[in-house]
């Protein structure tokens, strides 16, 4: 790919704009005189035109052909035309202002390319004197909404007002208030200065970043070299790009829309730190969005500086290189929080991405100055969705699976596609309705429920990718851990989630998981379809129906629901398996999915699935082909403890569970029997016995103990291990 890619983009997008450029002009006039005749409002509907004309300046920079500065020039002079005309109208019509926060531009996406494309034609364009003045009177009508709302923290909003402060202070050095636009915008872009971004969404967190970037092109203050903030995020995205190209639409977000500023600010980071597998993962991405774009659809006109950033920031000599094909955790525990699942990076690869951010416990004043200001109490501070511990996005053989559910839908129910119900991932509610329905329990107004996730582990073995994240519920006491086992020779992903109730009383609780269509086909078994996927509320792809998901829950214990559901703007199925009544903390409650993307039908293996309940633990045991697989997963750590006042406190006699034929003290055991060998892997474990035999053992040794007591002759564990042995 080459970098002109994004330059094409940006001038078919501005093409459109300019065909109807006099109607849209004469449109954004008349509703402007609406909109104050009915409600008193001076607001310019055609401010978006400065966000377009970055694109013709740059295309007159390449090309010098003068009929593009013209237009530049023009959008920049009309937006102060139409605030001049709507500013008369209300003047003649002596109608009384209610609102007048914006009469020239927004306080977020307009402001810097406007001025951006001033800097850039000024010399050429041989602006009056008049003219200007017209120009500072736009940009300073901009800045005053920004003066009386500033916004801070680590998030888009507020960098984008410092961003757009720094443009306007250090492009007009004469106007009086410009010192003062310059210190504003540096107080602001300090609380985003080696701090970590306080949203979950890839699109603001791009527009964070990208600003970021772009303010130190007025204001130097930091090298993008020098801020490992900013090469985190670009490797967080470039581990999550799919095999068809998208980065899964993770918090406020849709699918085909926001990329650019993504695009843009890996672009910079393959660029800085001459990174062949950024750059590969860029490519594919901006590949997927340029190939599906439609039109101005998602408000793409409002991001041409940024294609322009994107092509600067690109190096066409830097040659790609495809990163390794394996599972991984993208990028860490603690910011990052997500697990990608993948066997390679061609269309035909597999991919799963799970999420467990939840609301970061830093910027305690930024979220709480946040919350107190703005209406977001359907979000996870800020733009994120109650998506922890989710199933975001799942593809296998070039089609889409899972999804997410969309941003959100209008502004009727702010929590609408961010409460999570909207999510596949298991739901806990206290309580029970009269009926035991899981869906008319669950579906509340959606308000935000602050939770706590921690990864337990993350492992790469031979057979399996493997990962157990916990999320602790203090609203409707509970624990949850998800456990992710990827199936890799047989591209086959079982998910497990145990509930350890904290209180003693009723709970309705349940896996689910949605699609366009879900049919049953056979007991504990369903087929989800896909042929139409969200990518926003003007855009879809469809796909053909050849591959499903097939979906079995192993347990026969629990009661099954479909319910239809408004989600990624269309109507969606979900289905659960769920638990409605008495619980407490002795019971844990077990839940199994078995997940089979597949052309060919409902899976026989299907049929071959069986579990063992235990005091300790669950064990599943299933046959695909000729490998017979048995997986183990106990309820909790503490049931290995044998004696706190000794070290090791555990011992495999106190974790000592059985499950078939697999003996283990193990965290979460697997073993494959297969013809001539059997193939095992271990977390957190001692000894592991099948078929009453030791696959492996650890030895006792002298143990240091607590108060200096006497050594103890006691067995450690091993984190994880794997291993094939013959027989």
């Amino acid at each position: 790919m080459k970098r002109q890619i994004y330059l094409d983009y940006a001038y078919e997008v501005a093409d459109l704009i300019w065909q109807d450029y006099d109607a849209r002009r004469h449109r954004a006039i008349e509703e402007g005189k609406a909109a104050l005749r009915d409600r008193g409002k001076l607001q310019n509907t055609f401010q978006f035109v400065g966000t377009v004309a970055p694109a013709e300046a740059m295309r007159h920079k390449q090309t010098g052909a003068v009929c593009y500065l013209d237009r530049a020039k023009r959008y920049l002079l009309d937006v102060y035309g139409v605030y001049r005309t709507l500013k008369t109208y209300q003047e003649t019509q002596n109608i009384t202002l209610r609102n007048a926060d914006f009469p020239t531009l927004g306080w977020m996406f307009e402001p810097e390319p406007y001025i951006s494309t001033y800097n850039e034609i000024k010399a050429a364009a041989d602006f009056t004197a008049e003219e200007t003045a017209q120009i500072e009177t736009v940009v300073d009508l901009a800045m005053r909404p920004i003066e009386m709302m500033p916004e801070y923290g680590p998030m888009n909003r507020s960098i984008l007002r410092a961003l757009n402060l720094a443009a306007a202070g250090s492009s007009f050095p004469a106007h009086e208030k410009s010192q003062q636009w310059l210190k504003m915008g540096r107080h602001i872009f300090a609380d985003s200065l080696d701090k970590w971004s306080m949203e979950d969404s890839g699109a603001y967190q791009s527009i964070w970043l990208y600003s970021f970037i772009a303010y130190n092109e007025y204001v130097p203050t930091v090298r993008t070299e020098d801020s490992s903030v900013v090469k985190h995020y670009a490797d967080l995205w470039a581990r999550l790009v799919t095999p068809l190209g998208f980065i899964p639409d993770y918090g406020d977000w849709n699918l085909s829309e926001d990329w650019i500023h993504i695009a843009a600010v890996m672009e910079k980071c393959a660029t800085l730190y001459h990174s062949a597998t950024l750059k590969y993962a860029v490519n594919r991405f901006t590949e997927a969005h340029v190939g599906l774009s439609s039109g101005l659809a998602g408000g793409v006109d409002r991001f041409m500086r940024q294609l322009i950033s994107a092509y600067d920031w690109s190096n066409d000599d830097l040659v790609e290189q495809k990163p390794p094909p394996r599972s991984q955790e993208a990028c860490d525990d603690t910011i990052g929080k997500k697990c990608v699942f993948r066997n390679g990076w061609d269309r035909q690869s597999s991919y799963l991405l799970l999420n467990y951010r939840d609301e970061p416990q830093t910027n305690e004043i930024y979220r709480k100055n946040l919350t107190m200001t703005i209406p977001v109490k359907a979000e996870k501070t800020h733009h994120g969705h109650n998506d922890e511990n989710a199933l975001c996005m799942l593809i296998a053989q070039e089609r889409i699976l899972l999804t997410e559910g969309g941003y959100r839908k209008g502004a009727e129910r702010d929590c609408t596609y961010r409460s999570d119900y909207y999510h596949n991932k298991l739901i806990a509610r206290k309580g029970v309705t009269k009926t035991y329905s899981f869906f008319d329990h669950v579906f509340d107004f959606g308000e935000y429920n602050p939770v706590r996730t921690e990864r337990v582990y993350f492992y790469n073995f031979d057979e399996v990718d493997c990962s157990r994240t916990r999320l602790y519920d203090t609203r409707n006491a509970a624990v949850c851990d998800r456990i992710v086992y990827y199936l890799k020779q047989d591209d086959c992903f079982i998910v497990n989630d145990i509930v350890l109730p904290r209180e003693d009383g009723s709970y309705t609780v349940g896996p689910v998981y949605h699609a366009q269509d879900i049919e049953q086909i056979g007991s504990n078994s369903y087929a989800l379809s896909q042929t139409e996927i969200s990518m926003g509320q003007e855009l879809a792809h469809t796909q053909l129906d050849d591959v499903k998901l097939y979906l079995h829950f192993p347990l026969d214990e629990y009661d099954f629901e479909l319910q239809t559901i408004d989600r990624a703007y269309r109507n969606q199925m979900a289905v659960t398996q769920f638990f409605a009544g008495y619980a407490n903390s002795q019971f844990p409650l077990f839940f199994s999915s078995v997940l089979y993307p597949n052309r060919q039908g409902k899976p026989p293996f299907f049929d071959t699935i069986s579990y063992q309940k235990r005091p300790m633990g669950v064990g599943l045991q299933l046959a695909i082909g000729t490998r017979n697989y048995t997986l183990f997963d106990r309820y909790c750590y503490e049931s290995k403890i044998e004696d706190l006042n000794k070290r090791p406190a555990y011992s495999f006699d106190a974790g000592r569970e059985q499950v078939f034929e697999l003996e283990t003290d193990a965290y979460s055991a697997l073993t494959i029997q297969e013809e001539d060998s059997t193939y095992f892997c271990c977390i957190d474990f001692s000894t592991l016995i099948y078929k009453g035999k030791p696959l492996f053992e650890m030895g006792a040794m002298e143990q240091l103990q607590l108060d200096f007591k006497e050594p103890l002759k006691r067995t450690t564990s091993w984190s994880n291990w794997d291993d094939r042995v013959p027989g």
